[in-house]
């Protein structure tokens, strides 16, 4: 039988999970992907939450939520959804991997690790940890070579993703340890919707929205 949540613990999911998702379809939103507003319901009762509006959150996933965005081709001109947005991008993050991985000598990946490494301690204590972890934990898995080649690859870098967050300090740094995944060579599509099911349940959405100054 399952436990059952206090009034408290349904609203803190509430909150982290409405979050989580408005995080989620702004960043999407900038990137020409266009939601409904009712993808957040309305609740039921201004003084409760109730169990089932809570897990009717946790199941708007990141593949669930670009599904039911909608966007334009600006080659065709067509109508395709925030999911195959997505995967587009994703092929084209493909093409560029490729192109930079024969420009770069097998030497030089120590280089570059060195040097996210040396960037990320500069940041405070705690951001610089989940982004020196996240770079640890990369290498561990894939490898120096393709965990150097994600992070050289990618169009963005981490300053950028504090810019577009508006100085959500906490935001940024999940949506780039989430998006760097994309950028590993060879990583199939199971494994990037494994890495995306691990950032929409990441703890640390209790953080967002904190300024620098409160870091």
């Amino acid at each position: 039988m399952a436990k059952r949540r206090s009034k408290s613990q349904l609203l803190k999911e509430y909150r982290k999970n409405v979050k989580r998702i408005r995080q989620f379809m702004r960043y999407w939103e900038k990137r020409g992907v266009k939601f409904d507003e009712g993808i957040i319901p309305k609740r039921k009762s201004k003084t409760r939450v109730y169990a089932a509006e809570v897990d009717y959150l946790k199941s708007l996933k990141p593949a669930t939520l670009l599904k039911k965005g909608k966007s334009v081709d600006i080659k065709t001109g067509e109508q395709i959804s925030g999911y195959q947005v997505r995967e587009n991008r994703r092929k084209e993050a493909a093409i560029k991997r490729k192109a930079k991985a024969s420009q770069i000598q097998d030497f030089e990946w120590d280089f570059i690790l060195d040097f996210y490494h040396d960037y990320f301690s500069r940041f405070p204590q705690k951001i610089s940890k989940m982004l020196i972890d996240n770079l640890e934990n990369l290498i561990r898995t894939y490898g120096k070579r393709e965990t150097a080649l994600a992070y050289e690859t990618m169009p963005k870098k981490i300053d950028d993703y504090i810019t577009e967050e508006s100085g959500d300090i906490y935001s940024s740094v999940l949506r780039y340890n989430s998006d760097v995944i994309n950028y590993i060579p060879g990583l199939n599509e199971r494994q990037k919707r494994e890495v995306e099911e691990e950032w929409a349940n990441e703890e640390d959405w209790e953080t967002i929205g904190t300024p620098w100054e409160d870091i």
